[in-house]
């Protein structure tokens, strides 16, 4: 009974892990997606100034 307890609670931490990752790789997308688009209209504004 304990063991099965405990392999469930190791299942359920690795899920928990696998939720914060997604969530971090998420914010990071987010971040990247943003400068990205900073960055192109950065480019074309520098491109209309010529």
């Amino acid at each position: 009974m304990i063991k099965h307890i405990h392999t469930h609670t190791r299942t359920y931490t690795h899920m928990h892990t696998l939720t914060v990752c997604m969530q971090i790789s998420k914010k990071k997308l987010i971040v990247i997606v943003t400068v990205v688009i900073v960055y192109c209209s950065f480019l074309t504004k520098k491109n209309k100034q010529k």
